[in-house]
């Protein structure tokens, strides 16, 4: 990030220096799962299984992401 932005940055989220190397850290620390160029919502997502699902699952779009309902 060129150093002008960053310090604007810095200036408004009033991190300070210890905050600041705990995030290098953790930022270098992190790893993103991805599958098929996407980000994955959870490591081995691309090896979950299809599961049908029953007629009173909620669908964004049919065959997509799907909610249960909680039991009464």
């Amino acid at each position: 990030m060129p150093e002008p932005r960053r310090l604007e940055l810095i200036e408004r989220t009033g991190l300070d220096d210890g905050e600041l190397q705990c995030r290098e850290e953790v930022s270098r620390a992190l790893h993103v799962p991805f599958h098929e160029d996407v980000i994955s919502r959870l490591q081995g997502h691309g090896n979950l299984i299809d599961v049908r699902l029953p007629d009173r699952a909620v669908c964004i779009r049919p065959g997509e992401t799907c909610r249960l309902p909680l039991p009464e």
